[in-house]
């Protein structure tokens, strides 16, 4: 799994990994070794994913898309963490950055979220795995959300699951939040050339 492959790199590398579930978001602008960590791994995964045959695996067992989320992509979720979110950086980091890389299926069957907690509970995993129900924005973005984790010295990797009636206003509302991001973006770039 990519979870021992990471911590593997990591020892080979001279990586720190760190406690994510100690260790909080807004630690990231004071220690660098987080921040280098972090950017270390969204590059570990392009070029593992790169390398082998991941994606195609994903399709074959029904993934109708994966992703590795970018750096800017990244920072932005770190300085809403710290910035706008109530909390004011005080989550921990594992909670903020649970989704770096992202697996979505599309399915036409429904199932109910104590549905799925019955196979992943059923199921003989090495990872520690919860689902969640994630209803956002009152209810325009309705999926579940799994997410696999090796301990809380690795990042997550999140499996969204979206019910194929649910597509396009979960569409329209990635569009919209990824609106808000591209706003953030070149605000960011603005205040750079100044």
């Amino acid at each position: 799994m990519l979870s021992l492959r990471w911590i593997e790199f990591c020892s080979c590398h001279n990586i720190n990994l760190f406690n994510q579930r100690q260790r909080k978001v807004y630690q990231i602008l004071e220690d660098s070794t987080l921040s280098e960590a972090i950017i270390e791994y969204q590059n570990f995964l392009v070029s593992e994913i790169a390398s082998t045959n991941i994606a195609e695996q994903l399709e074959m067992l029904g993934a109708s898309s994966s992703r590795i989320k970018g750096r800017n992509s990244i920072e932005n979720k770190i300085d809403r963490y710290i910035f706008v979110q109530d909390e004011h950086g005080h989550s921990p980091i594992n909670k903020c950055l649970n989704d770096i890389w992202g697996i979505r299926v599309i399915t036409n069957e429904e199932y109910n979220l104590k549905e799925i907690q019955n196979v992943i509970e059923s199921k003989t995993f090495s990872e520690k795995l919860r689902a969640i129900s994630s209803i956002k924005e009152a209810g325009a973005y309705k999926a579940i959300h799994v997410y696999f984790s090796h301990g809380n010295n690795t990042f997550d990797c999140e499996l969204q699951i979206w019910y194929k009636k649910f597509v396009e206003s979960n569409e329209l509302s990635h569009r919209r939040h990824k609106q808000q991001y591209t706003l953030w973006e070149s605000v960011l770039k603005e205040d750079g050339n100044k």
